[in-house]
Formats: C-alpha cells, structure tokens, sequence
C-alpha cells in the first residue's frame, strides 16, 4: 500500500512525477557494516514481527540460513558463505533485502501504473493492490530480491518500514541490531559515517575494505561495508550490476516502435480504403457472365476452429496491449481488471496456440507455395488496386495468404517460446525472461500489425470474404475472380 502523507518522486507506468512536494524531505540511507555482523538474525526476526509474516518452512543444505534465499514472506535474510581469501578460509555473512536503487530496475520495467513508486526520500515501494502479477520486476531487478506468491499473485520485497519512517522510527532490522551494523539517517551523515568506518577497517588490516552502492543503478539507499571488497560475489552480490539495456530498450525505443509501426499499418488500411476503396471486380465479372451460384469454400469444422482463433487473438491483443503500453493500461478493464487481464493472457494464449495448430494441421497442404504464388506476390501491388487483368491466378489461397500463414506459424512459434519465459522467470532464468519479453513484444508488434491488416482486408476492402468464412460458401465470381485455380480444380 503506497503511504499517501509522503511525496513521490518516480512511479511505474506514468510519464509524470507527484503533482506537488508536500514536505521538504531529504534522501535517507540504511547502511549495512558486514564487519560489525555477527549474524544474530535479530533483524530477520524483528522484519518478520513488524510486518506481521508468517514463518517459513526451514531448509537444511548445509548452512546456518533458514533457508537458500527470499520468500513472499521473508524479505530480509542473513546469507551465510566461506570463501577463501588471500590463501585463508573467511567465513562471510551478508543481510540481504531490497537494495532500493536510486534508479530501481523494477520500476522501469513494471507496466502497471503505481504498482511501484519511488519517495523523495529514495524508499522504493510495492503496492500489491495495483500490482498485475506479471513478474516483470522480478526478472528486471539485476539483486534478484522481489518474490511472486503464486497464492496471492502478487509480488512482495522489503519496503524499508517506510510506516516507522513516517512515523519518526527507524527500520525494524536497525531498530533491532545489537551490535549496531545496520544504521539509518540522512543521506549525507551516513556517507560520512561510513568513509570513517571505512578507514577504520583499513587500518586494522581490511586494505580492501569498500562501500557497496553500485553506480550501475545509480546508486543505492541501502549501502553495504565490505570488509573484503575485492571480493563483491563471495558475499553474493553482483560485482556491476545494472539496468539491464534490454529492459530499458524494450520499455523505450521498442514500444515506441511498435506503437508507431502499429499505428502505419492502421493508417495503411484506412488509406487504401480511400484510394483503392472495396473490391467490385468479382460484381462487375457476374454482371458480365449473367450467372452466378454458390461453392462450398469452408466446412463447419474449419470455421469453428478459425473462429476460435479470431477470437482468441483479439482477447489477446487486448490482454497483452494493456501490458504492453501504459495509454493502454485501461483495456485490461474489458478482461475485469489488470489482475484478471494479466492472469488470462497466458491462458487465452494456450487456446490460441491449440486451435491455431489445428488449423496449421488442416491447412497446411493447401498453403505449399508454388511457383504462381511467388508470382503473386511480386505483382502484390495489382492485387490490392484490384486490377484485374494483372492480377496472377491464385488456388484456395492465394501467394499472399499462404506468405501471412507461415509468418503466422514461425511468429506463433516465437510468442510461445518467449511467452514460456516470460510466464516462469523462477525456471528459465532473470535473462531468459528479460530476452523472453523482448522478442515477446517485438514478434507482437509484427503479428498484431498483420492480424489489423487481415482483419481490413477480409472484412473490408475485399467483400465476401467474411461470408465465406461465416456461411461455408462464396460465390462463384468472388472465386473465380480471387481463386480461379481453386474453382477451376472443382470443377
């Protein structure tokens, strides 16, 4: 729950910052002494007291943790490791929770407005009530500190007891501490507390000793002396970690590439609308030839299965563009909200998937590309002018409808790949999932563009295409006109 009487500085999904600084308030910093740790485990427990969390089921793997790393419910932890530094065995402990990064990775990353919001004072924090369960912040955040409950769907990590602090109190873990490693205050004051320590650490022998708040993520509110500071991945934290460029790539650039790319091709078909207008050869050739009757085109089976498809995609277009850009947050609310939207689009994805295969099983013969469909597609021009002494003889599906079919296929191919990656970070991996939502999103782009094209053309621009795939049959000059092959091969 975002703590309203405190002024926010960044939140996620918006394009705009807290509409007015309540209160003057400066930076605040935790600062974690690991040469002052004795890894009592106060703080865990006072973590676990203050918020109210359950305890966990322990685990036994040969160390003194609980257990190997956060939980929903755990959102502080001792890690415990030996290493061997300078030809001897140290036995290493490190308080591990959220980092609150000045530039935080999971903000950037989430798509859901204020799920994620930034304080003046530098205090990252989760609001569970907006959150969608996506896990993108999980993949995005280079600590790996947010944890998903699969029970609640949402996503949980420390939130540096901004309660206490707004109330005047310092956090429970430093509130707790009895040997005062962990301590709280202004930014500037624990800077200068901690170059002292720092110095002191040298001089009795630690020539290595550093502060850790990574410049890759622009710094930290949660700093860590490290004794052994040649030595950042013994204590289990990433030597340089940082945004990673294809999260900022994928929620920049990228989504304004698709946005525009999406937008031309709307524009497109509006365009050739205007210019080109709808398809009157197939009327004008019936005119002609004084006769006209109806051809089976499609049975029951096949449009059952394609309507499933259809529909499918469009629950999918809207359930993954309200992920995808936040002016489209809003179109989560057709699915009942973004929780439900969220947690039916993977779903709605498996529908597709299936009845999209059941397609490719029933149509992938008639899709072969033979010789007249490449020339088909190089007059493509010919066919949307509607000219037709150009236009190249097409069988039951033309060049162009057989090219659109196996881009289909291979794209369908790569959503379900990337969508695997993006639904379960937990397996595949932070990296796998960063990947996974970028190819997720750039394979969109160009599917959802061809599905607005396909769905102009056969409902629009070329008339008695929709008829077909309703009733089961088209008329014998639409055929003739758009699959003379295929007509003539019935006869």
């Amino acid at each position: 729950m975002i703590n309203n009487s405190i002024a926010i500085k960044n939140a996620s999904a918006v394009s705009s910052n807290s509409p007015a600084i309540r209160t003057e308030m400066p930076e605040l910093v935790k600062l974690i002494d690991l040469s002052r740790c004795t890894g009592c485990k106060a703080c865990e427990v006072a973590c676990k007291e203050w918020n109210n969390l359950p305890p966990d089921k322990t685990e036994n793997f040969g160390s003194m943790q609980l257990h190997r790393s956060l939980t929903p419910t755990t959102w502080t932890m001792v890690y415990f490791n030996e290493a061997v530094i300078d030809g001897n065995v140290k036995y290493l402990m490190r308080k591990n929770g959220c980092m609150h990064c000045e530039n935080p990775a999971c903000l950037t990353a989430c798509p859901s407005p204020y799920a994620i919001v930034q304080y003046e004072n530098g205090i990252v924090d989760f609001n569970q009530d907006k959150c969608t369960g996506c896990q993108f912040c999980v993949s995005a955040c280079p600590f790996n500190i947010p944890q998903f409950d699969s029970v609640s769907n949402r996503v949980y990590k420390c939130t540096l007891c901004i309660d206490r602090i707004d109330a005047g109190l310092p956090p429970s873990c430093a509130k707790a501490c009895p040997t005062s490693a962990i301590t709280f205050g202004e930014k500037h004051k624990i800077l200068d507390n901690a170059k002292t320590e720092i110095k002191k650490l040298v001089k009795r022998g630690f020539k290595n000793a550093k502060l850790y708040s990574p410049k890759g993520v622009g710094g930290t509110h949660v700093m860590t002396i490290l004794p052994y500071g040649n030595n950042t991945e013994d204590y289990e934290l990433p030597k340089n970690p940082e945004v990673s460029p294809l999260t900022t790539f994928t929620k920049g650039p990228l989504a304004v590439f698709g946005g525009l790319f999406m937008g031309l091709t709307t524009l497109g078909s509006f365009a050739h609308l205007i210019t080109a207008g709808q398809s009157k050869a197939p009327e004008a050739l019936a005119a002609k030839e004084g006769k006209e009757e109806e051809i089976d085109r499609h049975n029951l089976a096949t449009r059952i299965i394609h309507w499933t498809v259809a529909i499918s995609a469009v629950l999918l277009i809207v359930s993954g563009l309200s992920l995808y850009s936040p002016k489209l947050f809003w179109l989560s609310n057709i699915l009942g909200g973004p929780q439900s939207s969220r947690f039916l689009h993977p779903w709605i994805g498996v529908i597709f998937l299936i009845s999209f295969g059941l397609l490719f099983i029933r149509w992938f013969k008639d899709m072969a590309i033979k010789p007249y469909d490449i020339d088909f597609i190089k007059n493509i021009y010919s066919y949307l002018i509607h000219d037709e002494k150009n236009i190249v003889k097409s069988d039951k599906f033309n060049g162009g409808q057989k090219l659109v079919f196996w881009c289909f296929s291979a794209g369908l191919a790569l959503l379900f790949i990337s969508g695997l990656f993006i639904w379960f970070p937990g397996f595949f991996g932070s990296f796998a999932a960063r990947f996974g939502l970028f190819l997720h999103e750039l394979t969109a782009i160009f599917f959802i563009s061809a599905i607005i094209a396909h769905f102009y053309l056969s409902l629009i621009a070329i008339p008695g295409s929709l008829a077909g795939m309703i009733t089961g049959k088209v008329k014998s000059s639409w055929a003739r006109f758009h699959h003379g092959l295929w007509l003539n091969g019935n006869k």
